[in-house]
């Protein structure tokens, strides 16, 4: 052992009894460290008394007295202690540990600590000066403590502080402790991610520093309902200032847990919901923007949920069944729909099968009316009735399905059309009759062309057989100026009798006697001066007569000879 430090003197009353032991009579001092423990069996039972390890020891390290506790971990009994070295009774591999813990505490005179390991358990030592007279240390009190447990249950508290720690520090939320002050205790580390500013910028401040002035007073009110009843939680809603200057909605849970010693204070678990507010902002619009679309509509807009209950009845599906939109909502769909059934058809069959109709396409999602136009013919509550074009349609929202219908009524339509449809029968009849008729027309005019043909023939043949014998007399009895005039009338009779004659007939209506006349003249090579001769007119009249002709006879280009013209007709 290291040589003893002597006590220093002077040391008042409750230093001397903090670190010296009592002074003992003058027998007991020549005793040595035996000495001092002359009162053996009161210090026994002390010593048994210490639930810890408890040994005492001289200075040279042998062991005095030793409890029941460190006897029983050693394996042994106090008595098969007491008398042997310390170094003896603890491992080798601890012998130079224990030395100069030892010659620390009587170089020092202060108290020593340490930790040791033994069969698997954590011992914590502790080894007391024993002072003896003239205030030097005579032995050691020496005492042990198996902290295994108590390490073991602050390490399983430690890796639980971390595991917590971790997950608050992953935390999409905030977390944030506030006391009864309104300062904040405590941010999570969410905070930075969500407002921009660490928790050290926060903490220490009041709660309502980032608050957006409108949104005090319900803040206010939720710390109030909150300090009011204990361990209830209370949902609050507020803008927050973000670093950037800009806001975001805040919306999270409160509890009062100032009674909670382990808290003190008013714990907030909050999450950033500007996006869902603008979505649900958005939806708002949405549905105000549907709703509008809807109620201004003149077609009949039904949904149904997916129990078969009517959830929405616009206006225009009142003007078309007659009934009020409070009457139908709420109501199942199959019961609305038997009502407006034209009453003929009105039978418990008709209801069943229609409530089976209804209740299979929401089971499955399937039915006959989905995917098409089809009309049906209803019957108003004043009796009128009237036909609908309906579609029936299903909507997706999120898990649920819902169904909608759109109805037109088309009774007007439907009259026009069966009006047009009449006209058209109608029409058809008449154009039968007029076909029939066409053809009745048709063999008449053949006839008439016949006939025609027959009466041309016999005129031809009478002119031949009667009239051209007497011309051909009369020119041998005449001048030339008369037997010329002869000339021009077999010429013109011969035109009557031919194509010629049938295509000047054909423009007479546009051509006066005296320019027909001309056109005969013409065609036969007669000159301007002859025909001015012939009929006593005079030139320039001529002229003015061709010039008509051509122009009512459609020749506008001064290129075209009438005379070939006039012939072209007679071929």
């Amino acid at each position: 052992m290291a040589k003893a430090v002597k006590k220093p003197k002077g040391r008042s009353g409750p230093a001397r009894k903090q670190g010296r032991a009592p002074r003992r009579s003058d027998s007991a001092g020549r005793e040595g460290p035996a000495g001092l423990v002359n009162s053996e069996q009161q210090l026994r039972s002390l010593v048994n008394a210490i639930t810890e390890s408890a040994l005492l020891l001289d200075g040279e390290g042998r062991i005095l007295v030793a409890n029941e506790v460190v006897a029983s971990r050693f394996g042994s009994t106090p008595a098969s202690l007491e008398g042997r070295s310390i170094y003896d009774v603890v491992g080798t591999d601890e012998v130079d540990k224990w030395r100069h813990l030892a010659s620390n505490v009587a170089a020092t005179g202060k108290p020593a600590i340490t930790e040791a390991e033994r069969d698997s358990r954590s011992i914590v030592v502790s080894v007391c000066p024993v002072w003896g007279e003239e205030g030097r240390v005579a032995g050691f009190a020496v005492f042990a403590k198996d902290i295994t447990e108590s390490k073991r249950a602050q390490e399983r508290l430690r890796t639980e502080e971390e595991r917590y720690r971790t997950l608050i520090g992953c935390a999409s939320d905030i977390i944030q402790v506030t006391s009864a002050e309104g300062i904040i205790t405590y941010l999570s580390p969410s905070v930075e991610r969500i407002l921009g500013f660490k928790p050290a910028q926060l903490e220490g401040k009041p709660s309502v520093s980032v608050v957006h002035p409108d949104d005090l007073p319900d803040v206010r009110k939720g710390f109030e309902k909150a300090f009011a009843k204990p361990g209830t939680p209370v949902y609050t809603v507020c803008r927050c200032r973000h670093k950037d200057g800009t806001w975001r909605v805040l919306g999270g849970w409160g509890t009062n847990h100032l009674d909670n010693p382990a808290i003190r204070g008013f714990v907030a678990n909050t999450r950033d919901i500007t996006d869902d507010v603008e979505a649900q902002r958005q939806l708002r619009a949405s549905e105000e923007k549907f709703r509008s679309v809807v109620e201004q509509s003149l077609d009949g807009v039904t949904l149904i949920d997916d129990t078969g209950t009517i959830i929405e009845f616009n206006r225009g599906q009142e003007i078309i069944s007659g009934i009020h939109r409070k009457d139908a909502l709420g109501k199942k769909v199959w019961d609305v729909q038997y009502g407006l059934i034209p009453r003929e058809r009105r039978t418990r069959q008709a209801r069943t099968l229609l409530r089976e109709q209804h209740e299979s396409m929401l089971r499955t999602g399937d039915s006959s009316w989905l995917s098409r136009l089809f009309e049906v013919e209803l019957e108003r509550v004043d009796g009128s009735r009237r036909t609908l074009q309906t579609a029936v349609f299903p909507i997706e929202i999120g898990e649920r399905r819902i169904f909608g219908s759109i109805n037109r009524d088309i009774t007007e339509v439907k009259k026009a059309q069966e009006t047009i449809e009449r006209r058209e029968k109608e029409l058809a009849e008449q154009n039968v009759l007029l076909q029939n008729k066409n053809v009745a027309l048709k063999e008449l005019m053949s006839q008439v062309e016949a006939e025609k043909a027959r009466l041309a023939g016999q005129v031809r043949a009478n002119v031949q057989r009667i009239v051209l014998p007497v011309l051909a007399r009369a020119r041998l009895r005449c001048n030339d100026t008369v037997r010329r005039h002869l000339d021009m009338l077999e010429d013109n009779l011969a035109d009557i009798t031919s194509v010629f004659g049938s295509q000047i007939s054909d423009r007479m209506l546009r051509l006066t006697p005296r320019e027909v006349e001309l056109c005969a003249m013409i065609r036969r090579g007669a000159t301007s001066k002859e025909i001015a001769r012939l009929l006593d007119i005079s030139h320039r009249t001529v002229e003015i007569h061709r010039n008509r002709i051509r122009r009512k006879l459609g020749i506008r280009e001064p290129g075209i000879n009438l005379a070939t013209y006039l012939e072209t007709l007679a071929s």
